[in-house]
């Protein structure tokens, strides 16, 4: 039987606003108290590609220690190179176990910008460890 608890109380939500130049690390999030993640990219100025959209995972939370690539996007995916482009990517609870012997204690997404010009806002979703009751959803933007 499914639970009745809301998605607030499942899922975080957090959406930053990227526009800068070359990768640069959006924002970190502990991951010891996610199970699984997603970054999703939205493309809101600008008609160049991306350098570089990926999910990066640290040993330390605030990612202070070497970055180790869980998951990136491919030539496949597309560039988001327009306005309304987008993109995903995940790490699931079985990609974080898979880094067992270097536990994984951080996320972020890594974004880089052809240009300095270009915008994009990128949301992260996380599912969290443990289900808190009556949360509201709260949006940052950074």
């Amino acid at each position: 039987m499914q639970g009745t608890g809301k998605l607030s109380e499942e899922l975080l939500v957090t959406s930053y606003v990227v526009n800068v130049e070359g990768p640069v690390d959006v924002g970190w999030v502990n991951a010891e108290e996610t199970t699984a993640f997603m970054a999703y990219v939205t493309r809101v100025i600008g008609s160049t590609g991306l350098d570089d959209f990926r999910i990066l995972g640290n040993p330390q939370a605030n990612g202070g220690g070497t970055d180790v690539v869980l998951q990136a996007t491919h030539a496949e995916d597309g560039d988001a190179d327009a306005v309304g482009d987008q993109l995903m990517l995940e790490v699931t609870e079985a990609d974080l176990a898979a880094q067992a012997e270097n536990p994984i204690l951080g996320l972020s997404a890594s974004l880089g910008h052809v240009t300095a010009t270009d915008d994009s806002v990128v949301t992260y979703v996380q599912r969290k460890r443990k289900q808190q009751a009556d949360l509201t959803p709260a949006s940052v933007i950074a």
